[in-house]
């Protein structure tokens, strides 16, 4: 008798079992509360923070600043630092509900540090010339994520230097970002 066993993480990874031959698999899908994520009663974020920004197009200069985006597998931070000399920019991520997955540091650990507790993330992060940074989904139940950015001279990021979706710019630092359902 072969027994298989389909579990969806919270995170939005699908993992399948298959008990017969001891095998497990893991294939990304969608972070549960997403943009586009299916079966979310709060409704989606604003599409208007779709997508990742055009100023991150490797093809130009990247400016220095914030790089913020929701896409089917959750949120995006990054950040490009303009000086010669280390940095850091700091920040909190707060959910107004627990959060669906830990951090992941991109493109690896260098890029900084995260700590998180159920509903949020404060960061510390090294800007260069390339963009780092992380991942998280916020998942269902966040009806809110409230971002408190700030600039590698420890005071609020200028809103002219946070750069969120495709082609938009913050209107305030903090801001928050509601579902629209």
């Amino acid at each position: 008798m072969i027994v298989a066993a389909v579990v969806v993480a919270a995170c939005g990874a699908k993992k399948t079992s298959d008990t017969a031959t001891g095998t497990t698999t893991q294939t990304a899908t969608p972070a549960a509360g997403a943009a586009g994520a299916p079966g979310c009663p709060a409704g989606p974020f604003p599409s208007s923070y779709s997508g990742a920004p055009s100023a991150l197009d490797p093809k130009q200069t990247i400016p220095a600043g914030y790089f913020i985006w929701n896409d089917s597998y959750g949120w995006h931070v990054r950040v490009v630092g303009g000086g010669a000399e280390p940095a850091k920019m700091d920040g909190t991520i707060t959910s107004s509900a627990k959060l669906s997955s830990k951090p992941e540091l991109k493109p690896d650990a260098r890029a900084g540090t995260v700590s998180t507790t159920d509903t949020t993330i404060t960061f510390s992060l090294t800007p260069g010339a390339t963009p780092v940074g992380f991942d998280f989904a916020a998942g269902c139940a966040s009806s809110s994520v409230k971002f408190e950015l700030m600039s590698v001279y420890g005071t609020p990021q200028p809103v002219d230097g946070i750069y969120v979706g495709r082609s938009s710019k913050a209107i305030d630092n903090p801001f928050v970002v509601a579902r629209t359902g």
